[in-house]
């Protein structure tokens, strides 16, 4: 039986945050009648892990875990790709064991390039990408599942399953193959914040696949535009300008300047 709702969503990362950290209300005498035979929330969170590693075993996924947390990695070229199966500590038993799966893209080559160009202290890690795995459904929204119930989880299980195949595995691949992501759809370039396509880009496959991306940025964004632009004209900084975290335009800007990118469509 399904005493709360099997999935929530939240269309953005503040209403998401809420939501991993809330508890939904749920009568106290129901909560005791529901807790004594039900499973562990941690036991169900492993069971979900396991389920998602055997699926995805195939496509060269690997369970580890990581202080504790279990995550699903596999290696693609310079890509370290990540499946972080994520149990908030806000179960309750019987009623409410929620689940969500976080995407991780890392390259320790663009870690090396950051160190180059990002100011002292600031991002050098490795990561291009992050997305909730609910961004890839429809509506895309970032998800929590409800793996409470017995009677539904089987089914639930091979629902976000089908998620990960159909619309995660696919974003992954077209990152492990980055001279045909400007042609991509513009939803999964979008995953990817402007500047870390930028740099992905540069690194990956050279300037004029990352000059073609420029120009489709700023051509989808006016103000964002107007911003590079704006800073393009400023820069006089000895031993060049170094990116900022949190300064998308200023980034763009940055890496258009020490790499010669033209704003300007050329094709």
């Amino acid at each position: 039986m399904n005493i709360l709702a099997e999935e929530f969503t939240a269309r953005s990362e503040a209403e998401f945050q809420h939501l991993i950290r809330a508890r939904p209300p749920v009568p106290a005498l129901l909560r005791d009648l529901l807790s004594a035979p039900a499973e562990s929330p941690r036991h169900i969170a492993l069971h979900a892990a396991y389920f998602f590693a055997g699926a995805l075993h195939n496509h060269g996924f690997t369970l580890f875990f990581n202080g504790g947390r279990p995550l699903l990695m596999r290696v693609s070229g310079d890509l370290v790709q990540e499946l972080l199966v994520v149990a908030p500590g806000t179960a309750i038993r019987g009623a409410y064991v929620p689940i969500y799966v976080q995407i991780h893209v890392s390259s320790p080559t663009i870690e090396r390039f950051r160190e180059q160009i990002w100011e002292r202290g600031r991002r050098g890690a490795m990561r291009i990408a992050s997305a909730n795995l609910g961004l890839f459904a429809d509506p895309p929204a970032s998800r929590l599942w409800n793996l409470a119930s017995e009677t539904s989880r089987p089914h639930l299980l091979a629902r976000i399953t089908r998620l990960l195949a159909k619309g995660a595995l696919p974003w992954m691949d077209l990152l492990a193959n980055p001279d045909t992501l400007t042609d991509s759809p513009h939803t999964q370039r979008t995953l990817l914040p402007p500047d870390s396509l930028l740099e992905f880009l540069l690194v990956s496959c050279g300037p004029a696949p990352a000059e073609k991306a420029l120009v489709q940025i700023l051509d989808a964004d006016p103000a964002l535009s107007d911003a590079f632009h704006s800073f393009s004209q400023s820069f006089d900084l000895p031993g060049g300008p170094k990116c900022r975290q949190g300064h998308t335009a200023w980034n763009l800007a940055v890496l258009a300047y020490r790499h010669g990118l033209s704003a300007q469509r050329t094709w």
